[in-house]
């Protein structure tokens, strides 16, 4: 059994996704501290996490299970959420040096034999002696520079130095895998491609789900949903140019709101529903009553780099999928439909919501996704320290 410092990127409240699933799963055969930062300001997307352990969301610091604790450190918004500039610096700098002192704190407690971060600044909070003798992973979920505020040289640094203290580097994607080789040919034997997954077991198809109250769907209509961060890689005036001209579809868009996105301009469109976040556990129950799964992403450069999760979500519920069409989603082959334009998204769609698709199709799909697991990509994390 292994001690294991999970170094998340996202609160362990956010949307659940693979910075949750892989620490769950590894505190099967491993002692987990799952570290992450929690804002001080309040969040109202952050509510998406298992029903069950909402009574924790208020604290900083509880059990998931008998080895996995999480742990929600306090950070600072950044500088235009309203914080004087001249208190930022100097507050940030405390917070920071705080920070460094704590993980050094818990690595005493805890004696940590793996290291898995998952950003490349977060490198930034460990020292030299603090690293020696780890099995460091770094796991890399997105094209971080395409976010904000990542064109830095500090930020070139870090992640240049975080490679280099690795001793594998995880990648979701093969595009991702091109673009750390940036960082110089050599890395490549450290690099290994880990798709996202399927939590087969909450997205069972034959469960009924008579427990989970979703009560605005009606199943006497046509309905397509996109369920995922509403931010800007997501094309929502495709979707509201196809609400517009089919008003006998019912368009659903489930989950939180980015900052900045003007939703403004969709709400007298009565056949456009922006439905919220909603609980993990609803997620399987929803997409069980839908006829169309859709992710109508914006072919951006940040876009190209992720493997959806959605999909395999969808997949396991045999679900049939319209993506936008990038490499990797071409990947999946005739389990989905994708798309150049929008005149072929709407030939696709109309087909789908107006036919009964075979149950060979749909049992191939679930197949699929009881083959990309969670559980499965778990067992390739835990080979790379096998011999550690």
């Amino acid at each position: 059994m292994k001690s294991i410092l999970y170094f998340s990127l996202v609160d362990w409240f956010w949307i659940k996704q693979r910075p949750h699933h892989i620490p769950e799963i590894l505190s099967k055969n491993n002692r987990v501290v799952y570290l992450c930062f929690s804002s001080w300001r309040g969040a109202k997307h952050l509510v998406n996490s298992n029903l069950s352990e909402q009574k924790y969301f208020k604290r900083s610091h509880f059990k998931v299970n008998k080895n996995l604790i999480v742990i929600r450190k306090k950070i600072l918004p950044p500088k235009n959420m309203g914080l004087l500039n001249i208190a930022y610096k100097p507050a940030k700098s405390f917070l920071d040096r705080h920070i460094k002192r704590y993980i050094k704190k818990l690595d005493s407690t805890n004696k940590f034999d793996i290291l898995i971060l998952t950003s490349p600044n977060q490198i930034s909070f460990f020292t030299d002696d603090l690293l020696s003798g780890k099995f460091i992973i770094y796991d890399c979920m997105d094209d971080y520079k395409e976010f904000g505020g990542t064109h830095t040289e500090e930020f070139v640094a870090n992640e240049s130095r975080l490679i280099n203290v690795s001793k594998r580097i995880i990648v979701s994607s093969e595009q991702l895998y091109k673009k750390l080789l940036r960082y110089g040919s050599d890395i490549a034997n450290k690099i290994v491609v880990i798709n996202n997954a399927v939590d087969i077991r909450s997205f069972d198809y034959q469960r009924e789900f008579k427990d989970v109250n979703i009560g605005y769907l009606n199943d006497a209509e046509k309905k397509v949903a996109y369920i995922g961060t509403v931010a800007k890689w997501v094309d929502l005036e495709l979707i509201l140019h196809m609400a517009l001209k089919h008003k006998d579809i019912k368009f659903y868009i489930i989950g939180p709101v980015s900052r900045g996105i003007d939703l403004r301009k969709y709400e007298d469109v009565e056949n456009m529903v922006f439905v919220g976040v909603q609980p993990y556990e609803f997620i399987p129950a929803i997409l069980k009553r839908v006829d169309v799964s859709i992710m109508p992403f914006k072919k951006i450069e940040l876009v190209k780099s992720v493997n959806p999760v959605k999909i395999y979500e969808s997949l396991a519920m045999g679900k049939p999928v319209i993506a936008t069409r990038y490499e990797e989603t071409e990947k999946f082959g005739d389990l989905i439909f994708t798309y150049e334009t929008e005149d072929e998204f709407e030939r696709i769609l109309i087909d789908l919501v107006n036919k009964k698709e075979s149950e060979s199709i749909i049992n191939k799909r679930i197949e699929f996704a009881k083959e990309n697991s969670w559980d499965r990509r778990v067992e390739e994390i835990e080979k790379l320290w096998k011999d550690f």
